[in-house]
């Protein structure tokens, strides 16, 4: 049984990223969805997945059921982004309207029952709660990016008030105290505490990564990204690159914390495949090729 529920999470979570990945070859996933898939999540304890389409629909998945829980209209535009709390049974999801703007949508995904909706006026370019749940924070390609909302109401929370450059990851520390943004075009990570908006430090890395992606879930410190055709690994502390292996091209990366793997989602010869690496000893190491 968690053999057939790894699989099938593994399915949804590169399904969800074809479509992403190409804007100009359009590609239709039939899961439920009524168009392509935009977004992607897991719950915490990996019993279900969650995805979001252009038909604005949230589809929760039971993994080892194989099948669909719950699937809620939540609007009429595309769902291109899903956070899920790590308490309780709540997810916020980004219902996009066009290029320019759209509305954070949260609810009880059991009952369908909705919190709260909050009004964005640019796409946020990076969304997720922080690790008790207490609050949400996404990023805008702006000046100011970083802006928190209470998980509960969705009330716009005072913190980090001041502006530092365009955030396209946000990592939030286990405390909740502190929070680190990477500015891509600067290639910088950035800590800051949360309350006062104090910088507690700022580090040099490799500028423009893509598909950031935490993959060591005990301390937190190593992230996989995407730079130009390099599959790399990068210490959120000093920013030094730890790693790296060709990928060309990279539309996705994903990191299963139970099998401690990297899978890069790529195009080999015209038809796209799965590589999947292992990280340790700071050398990335293939394990595995699958093609989709």
């Amino acid at each position: 049984m968690e053999n057939r529920a790894r699989q099938v999470l593994s399915l949804i979570l590169f399904a969800c990223l074809l479509p992403v990945a190409v804007s100009a070859d359009r590609v239709t996933v039939s899961m439920g969805h009524a168009g392509a898939v935009r977004a992607e999540a897991s719950s915490p304890s990996g019993e279900f997945a969650f995805t979001g389409g252009d038909d604005g629909k949230l589809i929760i998945w039971d993994l080892a059921a194989g099948a669909a829980f719950a699937v809620y209209q939540i609007d009429p535009n595309p769902i291109t982004a899903i956070a899920v709390r790590p308490t309780g049974d709540e997810v916020v999801v980004l219902a996009q309207r066009g290029v320019t703007s759209g509305a954070l949508v949260a609810l009880n995904w059991r009952t369908g029952e909705e919190i709260f909706r909050h009004e964005v006026e640019m796409i946020p370019s990076c969304l997720t709660y922080s690790p008790a749940g207490s609050y949400i924070v996404y990023a805008m390609p702006a000046f100011r990016s970083l802006y928190f909302l209470s998980a509960d109401d969705g009330t716009q929370l005072p913190l980090l008030n001041s502006g530092f450059g365009a955030a396209s990851f946000v990592q939030i520390a286990q405390s909740e105290r502190n929070v680190m943004a990477y500015l891509p075009s600067r290639g910088e990570l950035v800590y800051f505490r949360v309350s006062t908006g104090e910088e507690l430090g700022r580090f040099s890395t490799v500028s423009r990564l893509r598909n950031v992606t935490v993959v060591d879930t005990d301390t937190r410190r190593y992230l996989a990204a995407a730079d130009g055709g390099n599959l790399v690994v990068i210490d959120n502390y000093t920013g030094e690159m730890k790693a790296e292996y060709p990928v060309s091209p990279i539309l996705g990366i994903t990191y299963s914390p139970e099998s401690g793997l990297i899978s890069v989602l790529t195009e080999q010869l015209g038809h796209r495949a799965t590589i999947s690496f292992t990280y340790s000893s700071e050398r990335l190491r293939r394990s595995s090729f699958a093609p989709q």
